[in-house]
């Protein structure tokens, strides 16, 4: 650190003493500045000096006759606290591959002798002190930082489990709550009134309740920290609704809907995690039905919609509407693009946000309509499987809720030709499941991939190398032998603000290299 603001600690390493009187004179002339000198005529002594002063700035004449630059350097970064010493290199002729060294090393700047006056040498020398502290309060800062982060990291590690451990807790009353009153709901039947029969069917739908928010809280706890992964591939939406229909027959019994399913024919192909879809439906299905009286038709239903080629999702219901406040609620909650995950609209806990989410991870938009006497219709779209429609939603996507992304890098992927067509799916589940979130994968070939990244930085070995650790990870795993070898390269990286013509050129290039038809990874 530097000592006082004007007097400075200087140490002059150099084995020529009428070379270290010409320095000190030099910056003895500066009337701004007092200098406590200190000389050493070898690098051992230099550093000797060092631990026992801490100098301001040393002036480091290159090729010692006992150390070198690089091993005086590297001593010294052991010895001392800080992280980083202001040293000026004293050459004796101009190396530009030395010089990089020696900056690499620790050196803030690298002078040639006999080149320079006394004014320069003052300004070497004050620059480089300028430089060590900047570096110096960058580290503190950093390691401030890195501190915070860890106790946000403990704090919310420790949040997470009191989430699960108390959703966990509440479960086995809940179900033990269900049953005793279904027990008490199939005993009424004969001998109780109709009144008796509502009130052990309300104390069932509210367990239901219980228990749909204590799920809710489990997917915004996994949604926060990244457990929910997500798994997008060409899906039929029939086959999403169709999975989830008993369930959804089941809770409109249970509150005395009738339920009612109408899907197109001849739905194309969307592009989705299909796990995400129906927990979105089933979700909405039972936000819908709060409002539901007895006797009352929900709808699941789901059309195409050609002008945004996309399929829009939806369930509705002839009965009771929300007021207008509440869907303007509802509907700020949809478009927000960055909003707390906890925030809740009034009667319909956190479901609606973790629909939200998982729309949002399938590049889609939800909505809601209500309209006195003729109900209220919670809505979300998914986009078709149909890559270069699909690239553009994307892009918009990233803008919008990627906003620390500067540049999109396209990668791609190939596997030997011979691969087994089994392990060949493994590879487009590994690459799906491995890579993040907000990165789209596409199988191009049977065994080839073109993958998207957004970044905050041109550099992608960070991606890269995760991917190989993850890679290397699975394989000894794996119980059914090693994953066989991808190929990655990295296309090219292109500024989201500017390059997105050219990305989209080079991205349709890419996805039909022979003029096969691309599809999505499955």
């Amino acid at each position: 650190m530097i000592n006082s603001p004007t007097r400075l600690q200087i140490l002059i390493v150099h084995d020529d003493t009428r070379k270290r009187t010409q320095y000190r004179d030099h910056l003895s002339r500066c009337p701004n500045r007092q200098y406590t000198f200190f000389e050493a005529d070898c690098g051992m002594k230099g550093l000797q000096l060092c631990r026992l002063h801490s100098p301001d700035c040393i002036l480091l004449r290159e090729g010692l006759p006992d150390l070198s630059t690089m091993d005086f350097l590297a001593e010294l970064a052991y010895d001392i606290d800080a992280p980083t010493q202001a040293v000026v290199v004293l050459a004796q002729q101009a190396d530009e591959a030395a010089a990089i060294r020696a900056i690499d090393h620790g050196a803030q700047d690298y002078l040639i002798e006999g080149l320079h006056q006394a004014d320069s040498v003052y300004r070497a020398v004050n620059n480089a002190i300028h430089r060590a502290r900047m570096h110096r309060e960058i580290h503190d800062l950093t390691n401030q930082i890195e501190a915070k982060n860890r106790r946000f990291h403990n704090l919310h590690m420790t949040a997470r489990r009191l989430v699960e451990d108390v959703s966990q807790e509440f479960r086995a009353p809940l179900t033990a709550i269900k049953q005793f009153a279904s027990m008490v709901h199939c005993g009424l039947q004969d001998s109780a009134t109709e009144e008796n029969i509502q009130d052990a069917r309300l104390v069932n739908q509210r367990v239901d309740d219980l228990r749909n928010m204590v799920e809710d809280m489990l997917n915004i706890s996994r949604l926060e920290t990244g457990a929910i992964g997500v798994l997008r591939k060409d899906c039929n939406i029939t086959d999403i609704i169709e999975h989830h229909h008993t369930n959804l027959q089941r809770s409109a019994s249970a509150n005395g809907a009738i339920l009612h399913i109408s899907v197109e024919s001849d739905l194309p192909t969307v592009f989705c995690d299909p796990n995400h879809v129906g927990q979105a439906v089933v979700i909405l299905s039972a936000a819908i039905l709060k409002s539901c009286g007895h006797g009352d038709v929900v709808n699941v239903w789901a059309k195409y919609d050609d002008l945004e080629a996309q399929v829009v999702v939806g369930v509705s219901t002839t009965g009771s509407s929300l007021s207008t406040d509440t869907v303007r609620s509802i509907r700020r909650l949809f478009n927000q693009v960055c909003s707390h995950r906890t925030e809740s609209v009034e009667g319909f806990g956190l479901g609606l946000n973790v629909v939200k989410e998982l729309v949002h991870l399938n590049f889609g938009q939800l909505d809601v309509d209500s309209d006195v006497g003729a109900g209220t219709a919670f809505s979300f779209t998914i986009p078709t499987a149909d890559p270069p429609m699909l690239m553009q939603r994307y892009l918009s996507h990233v803008r919008r809720f990627r906003d620390d992304s500067i540049y999109i890098s396209l990668l791609s992927g190939h596997v030997d030709r011979s691969v087994n067509p089994v392990l060949l799916d493994d590879v487009g589940w590994f690459l799906q499941n491995r890579m993040r979130r907000s990165d789209l994968a596409f199988r191009t070939l049977p065994h080839s991939w073109l993958m998207v990244a957004p970044t905050n930085q041109r550099d992608l070995s960070p991606l890269m190398s995760r991917l190989a650790r993850a890679w290397e990870h699975a394989n000894n795993k794996r119980p059914s032998g090693a994953l066989p070898p991808i190929a990655l390269e990295v296309l090219g990286t292109w500024e989201l603000a500017t390059g997105t013509a050219e990305l989209l050129e080079r991205f349709d290039e890419e996805l039909n290299p022979t003029n096969a038809a691309a599809y999505a990874t499955a």
